[in-house]
């Protein structure tokens, strides 16, 4: 359902780059490149975005996460991107106070060179529909890239068994559904 919620209008438009979204730390950096210190979401996004680069044609980046003490999520994404690169230079940039999405889509609309622009929306699957709501709410147009696929489709045993991941996602699915219905909302 949330899958069906993403909009690829913007795809077509030019690209002026691509913003990605943080997923969490798993525990304090000890400095830039402790890598160790990022979520399996911000590490898996990262990653996903270092593997698109050479197709992207734009070196572009706004990195986004705030979390952290003393060093920010953003800024050991930014790192790690850097380091996986393969040579070409980017030009990154990092927001490291956006803790939420909508903090994030207001710092690249200040950051925006033309209302125009569209830009690559890098965030899991089950992000993006909310993630990209807000953006567009906000006035960015993007083109969502989404960082892994987590459908699982059924299969026995699972039609009667219910399996662990199944609720971890019904979690997720739920926040992103509230997330998207409060957007609505406080937009009527």
């Amino acid at each position: 359902m949330l899958q069906s919620k993403i909009n690829y209008q913007d795809c077509a438009a030019d690209i002026s780059g691509a913003i990605l979204l943080a997923g969490g730390l798993s525990k304090t950096a000890s400095g830039k490149s402790d890598w160790s210190a990022l979520g399996d979401e911000s590490l898996s996004r990262t990653v996903f975005l270092a593997s698109q680069l050479d197709r992207l044609n734009n070196p572009s980046v706004i990195i986004s996460g705030g979390s952290g003490a003393g060093i920010k999520e953003a800024e050991l994404m930014a790192d790690l991107l850097g380091n996986l690169s393969s040579g070409k230079p980017l030009d990154i940039i990092s927001d490291v106070n956006a803790i939420r999405t909508r903090e994030s889509a207001l710092f690249v609309r200040s950051k925006m060179p033309d209302e125009n622009a569209g830009y690559y929306l890098v965030t899991s699957d089950w992000h993006m529909a909310r993630a990209q709501a807000i953006f567009e709410h906000h006035g960015v147009k993007v083109c969502p890239l989404a960082s892994g696929d987590s459908y699982v489709p059924y299969g026995f045993p699972g039609w009667f068994i219910p399996q662990k991941s199944a609720l971890a996602k019904f979690e997720l699915a739920w926040h992103e559904l509230g997330g998207l219905l409060l957007l609505w909302w406080t937009n009527r």
